[in-house]
């Protein structure tokens, strides 16, 4: 009978210790997947690596849920229970299945109950950012990828210098004020090729197509009348920019 008392008490003591513990500063930030910002360096169209969607995950601070940042969809909140300092365990990651982040150097690790690696997720922080103001952005991942994609100074018309910041707005462009990649979800659909919804001074927007060719990068108006309920098939128009990077 005292051997079962003991052991009942040391369970619960256990079971308390586990339910205190919070996880510690490392994970705060935003953490993007690995595969995705490796791919999207080389094809520059995250419409070739559907198979490797974009990703973010985002600690606010120790004792807050995880959000999982998708563009295109809503922001999917998360729970989780800290297994120790250097892994939690997710609630409902996908498909309403668990699985596990690891901290290992300067990544976290997804990985299954088996203990197999699925995802690496690296962190991006307002450091990658230095000569730009991205403070009031939701997303550090998507103004990293705006970074790989887009920021720098471009020719445009032989005479007019056009600004693409990490942050998402664009200087320069007289229909053209700000821009959102779509990198994953529905927002795929919109066109055959890649594009991003952008909006004028008058926050009127809609989705563009763009390609970059060699040093410069091409913007593609939709013809959204051929086929106005199957977005699917909305395809280029005509280009509305031009524009060759210098910077």
């Amino acid at each position: 009978m005292k051997k079962i008392s003991t052991l009942i008490i040391l369970v619960l003591l256990f079971s308390a210790c586990k339910k205190d513990l919070k996880i510690n500063d490392q994970w705060l930030g935003h953490w993007v997947n690995k595969e995705f910002v490796d791919s999207i360096k080389i094809c520059k169209n995250p419409n070739l690596i559907q198979k490797t969607p974009f990703v973010e995950l985002i600690f606010d601070r120790p004792d807050s849920t995880i959000r999982m940042f998708l563009i295109g969809k809503e922001s999917k909140t998360l729970t989780y229970l800290p297994v120790d300092e250097k892994t939690i365990e997710v609630k409902n990651y996908s498909n309403s299945t668990n699985a596990f982040l690891v901290q290992e150097a300067d990544m976290l690790l997804l990985q299954d109950f088996d203990k197999k690696t699925i995802a690496k997720f690296i962190r991006i922080s307002e450091k990658d950012f230095p000569n730009e103001d991205v403070s009031t952005f939701i997303s550090y991942g998507v103004c990293y990828i705006n970074k790989l994609l887009f920021t720098g100074e471009y020719q445009y018309d032989d005479a007019e210098r056009v600004s693409f910041h990490s942050n998402g707005s664009i200087t320069g462009l007289p229909d053209l004020k700000t821009y959102a990649p779509c990198l994953s979800g529905e927002c795929l659909e919109m066109s055959k090729h890649a594009n991003f919804y952008g909006t004028n001074t008058q926050s009127e927007g809609k989705n563009y197509d763009w390609e970059i060719k060699k040093d410069s990068l091409l913007i593609y108006d939709l013809n959204y009348s051929k086929y106005p309920m199957q977005m699917n098939q909305y395809d280029r128009k005509n280009i509305k920019y031009a524009l060759k990077k210098i910077n």
